[in-house]
């Protein structure tokens, strides 16, 4: 076993190696990045863990003697609202499971087409870009339907792309130099997804809680019997997982063209006092850093995607705001639209983190990327971090004044 005091291994690069079983003592880690990393039965003590920032599967986690990782479903599941649908136990969840991914997955797409071609292979933050991700799903839906379940020991597209860690296994195409286009990577998508849907159409109980049959050949999964509802689980998985990435990353390329502008603050105040100053029409006046409404047409406090509700704005002008995302507590967004007209595009996005009883973290979005009104666009341009800010100042003023429970 080797032994490393006093030396400064920094920038040192560690793949595919075991340390299984190392002890790391007055060390410092500060900026070192896991990725596809086990981290099994590991036991930390005296550590300092600030700005961290952990993303994958956790279970039985234990920090500072509290279990965590049910708080992290938990507050998952609040955040977005249809994560939970993801758990079916019937066929009928299964097949309402995939109505939600065709729907959010089709809006996905849709905010792509926006960018630049281009910029759809673009890498953010060492990640795969929109179009990897895109071919990812196909190799997923691949391995876990067309041979784990279908059968099919070879259902390959040259264009299917394996998670990076995978070992290079004899049949399976791993092809990361190819840039197709967005339409081409889009037609198997379609072809995959249909797919999955006419299983689930005929999916029948029975089968549902019946195992797979093992399939010859080299290959993934690993030839053996798998529960059918695991290999179905898998796909869901992968779908919501790599869309939210999807999301994630798009975000960040749209703030790079200017698009997209956010801000965000610390608020002396509980998550549900924030939110019910922003749900509440009559109360958006108040917060508005634009000085752009004058008040609300109804006073209805939204409750759900789909509701509408209506504000005047300073120069007379009566807007209708849909609403297309809400998780009480914790996510709102509209996009403005004149009465009785289709939404033109741009969209208002409120995020709120709690952060101990009574102080949250919000952050405040004006997008237009999917604007299509070019007479809006200068004013949409107008629209900066800084009046972002004006609105979070205002509404943090309003919060921490608002008596509420203790």
């Amino acid at each position: 076993m080797a032994d490393f005091a006093g030396d400064d291994l920094s920038g040192s690069r560690f793949e595919r190696v075991s340390l299984r079983d190392a002890q790391f003592r007055a060390s410092d880690l500060r900026g070192t990045r896991f990725h596809a990393v086990w981290l099994h039965q590991v036991v930390m003590r005296g550590v300092e863990l600030v700005d961290v920032d952990i993303h994958g599967e956790i279970a039985d986690v234990t920090i500072n003697g509290v279990e965590v990782s049910g708080y992290v479903e938990a507050e998952l599941d609040r955040r977005h609202p249809d994560r939970a649908r993801m758990r079916p136990t019937d066929v009928a969840g299964f097949r309402e499971a995939w109505d939600i991914l065709e729907r959010l997955w089709a809006g996905t797409v849709e905010r792509a087409r926006a960018l630049d071609p281009a910029r759809l292979h673009d890498s953010v933050g060492g990640e795969w870009s929109f179009i990897e991700t895109l071919r990812h799903l196909v190799f997923a839906t691949d391995a876990w339907l067309r041979r784990a379940v279908l059968g099919d020991p070879a259902p390959w597209d040259l264009l299917g792309l394996p998670w990076d860690e995978m070992p290079d296994t004899p049949g399976i195409p791993r092809d990361r130099q190819a840039r197709p286009e967005l339409e081409t990577v889009l037609a198997l998508r379609r072809d995959r997804m249909a797919g999955v849907r006419r299983f689930l159409d005929g999916l029948t109980e029975e089968t549902l809680a019946g195992h797979t049959e093992p399939v010859e050949g080299p290959g993934w999964p690993e030839s053996r019997s798998y529960p059918v509802r695991e290999c179905l689980q898998t796909v869901l998985g992968e779908e919501w997982e790599h869309r939210l990435y999807a999301e994630r990353d798009l975000d960040a390329l749209f703030r790079e063209s200017g698009r997209l502008v956010h801000a965000t603050r610390l608020i002396a105040a509980p998550a549900e006092t924030v939110f019910e100053l922003i749900a509440t029409p009559a109360e958006q006046p108040r917060w508005d850093g634009n000085d752009n409404l004058a008040g609300a047409v109804t006073g209805r406090r939204v409750r759900a995607i789909g509701d509408v509700f209506a504000m005047t704005t300073t120069k007379g002008n009566i807007r209708e705001n849909h609403i297309v995302e809400f998780a009480e507590g914790r996510r709102i967004a509209w996009r403005p639209a004149e009465p009785d007209r289709t939404p033109p595009g741009h969209l208002w996005r409120w995020e709120l983190e709690p952060v101990g009883p009574a102080r949250t973290r919000v952050t405040h979005t004006y997008d237009w990327s999917q604007l299509t009104d070019a007479q809006r666009i200068p004013r949409a341009q107008a629209t900066t971090a800084e009046r972002l800010r004006a609105s979070l100042d205002r509404l943090a003023d309003l919060a921490e004044h608002r008596p509420h429970a203790a």
